[in-house]
């Protein structure tokens, strides 16, 4: 089993770049963010939101934060791409 893990700095709490800072980390597709410059609470709520990572943490003024995917889905998940992943491989074999 692997852990998709991206360390990203905010910069300056990220208010105003919500949607921006979520493409990014969507993108990027991990299981676990740790956001640096995250300042703001309710810029990781709604970061937390926007990236479908219902797991998160943030302190007002504190400058580390955390999202995480949902344990039980991020493993769902993993399995249907690894299927996908050798069906696919499996059908160019023939």
């Amino acid at each position: 089993m692997s852990l998709r893990l991206l360390s990203y700095n905010i910069r300056l709490g990220g208010s105003g770049r919500e949607n921006a800072i979520a493409s990014v980390i969507k993108f990027c597709e991990p299981d676990l963010v740790i956001l640096e410059e995250a300042t703001r609470p309710d810029v990781v709520q709604k970061l937390s939101m926007n990236c479908g990572m219902p797991t998160w943490g943030a302190v007002h003024g504190d400058s580390l934060a955390f999202l995480s995917r949902d344990i039980e889905e991020g493993l769902k998940q993993k399995r249907e791409k690894k299927s996908k992943i050798f069906h696919n491989s499996k059908l160019s074999n023939y």
